[in-house]
């Protein structure tokens, strides 16, 4: 089986379009992580928004526990520092939040970066390619069976160029009806480098 013509013009062209198409993917590959860098960044607060929180919470509780055994305002103070706590809880509670939702808004965004070129270029390139590699092969078997060369060379009257066919011979189309071995030879070689494929051997 064959995945690069035989010829070496087109060859060259399938390996440069391959290592471009690569070297493409990858290229977008390195836009979506810098993307996801750049909207990761912005979490940088909620660390401190977290540290915040946690720090006041214990030095509430902290003061909670020694203002119980205040007279008279003991529980007033209590209820008013763990209030107070309460509040660096829900502060520390929104860091995590801000984190998180920065965090899954970094992952989608460097995915619709890449991830939509990525799959519409490289999926119609793929295709094109392995349409291309059928042909060429299913060339190829036709040229390596000799029972097929008359079909092969019928195939090259259709779909070759007019200087091209001038070039065989003066009328290719009646050569080629009587069966002429050495313009329907000719023919199934313009076929087969049509494809990308070196002629028959012999």
């Amino acid at each position: 089986m064959y995945w690069y013509a035989q010829t070496p013009a087109r060859r060259g062209r399938q390996v440069l379009a391959d290592v471009l198409v690569a070297v493409w993917v990858v290229g977008w590959l390195l836009a979506a992580r810098a993307v996801h860098t750049a909207v990761s960044a912005l979490a940088a607060p909620a660390a401190s928004m977290r540290q915040a929180g946690d720090a006041l919470s214990n030095r509430m509780l902290d003061v909670v526990g020694r203002v119980g055994s205040v007279p008279a305002v003991g529980d007033d103070l209590q209820a008013a520092f763990t209030g107070v706590a309460a509040a660096g809880t829900d502060l520390s509670a929104a860091g995590d939040r801000l984190e998180s939702s920065v965090d899954r808004a970094a992952w989608w965004l460097s995915l619709l970066t890449c991830g939509t070129p990525v799959l519409l270029v490289l999926g119609l390139y793929v295709l094109a390619r392995l349409r291309g590699i059928r042909a060429m092969n299913a060339a190829a078997r036709d040229r390596d069976d000799p029972r097929l060369h008359q079909l092969l060379a019928l195939r090259a009257l259709t779909n070759a160029r007019a200087s091209e066919l001038a070039a065989i011979s003066e009328e290719p189309l009646q050569a080629w009806q009587r069966g002429d071995p050495q313009v329907i030879r000719a023919l199934t070689a313009l076929e087969a480098r049509r494809h990308g494929l070196k002629p028959a051997p012999g």
